[in-house]
């Protein structure tokens, strides 16, 4: 997820100075928490699903509070990215780990 954010989302979406390092922090923190809970709750690694609904919704109050970012985006367009990077970041890495393509040609 860290260099998804840094090469992706900080490239596409330009923030104050201030928030590149929280952003970088807060972005791994957030899908490595999304996968505990997951496992937490079900007691087995949670699906490329889950890990977006978590991830979604650990991203509610943070699109509420709203931190200024350009292109403006909603609360909603917020929630969807930091979903989708979080599942993906998640499905990138347990496909790495476990030796299989993500992509069966």
């Amino acid at each position: 997820m860290l260099f998804l954010e840094y090469f992706v989302l900080l490239r596409l979406y330009q923030r104050k100075a201030d928030l590149h390092a929280i952003s970088l922090i807060l972005a791994s923190a957030m899908a490595i928490i999304a996968v505990l809970i997951g496992y937490f709750f079900k007691k087995k690694m949670p699906t490329i699903f889950e890990i977006f609904i978590i991830v979604l919704l650990m991203e509610l109050p943070l699109s509420l509070k709203g931190y200024e970012i350009k292109p403006d985006a909603s609360v909603i367009e917020r929630m969807i990215v930091a979903g989708v990077f979080g599942s993906f970041s998640y499905a990138l890495s347990e496909a790495i780990l476990s030796k299989t393509p993500l992509i069966k040609l």
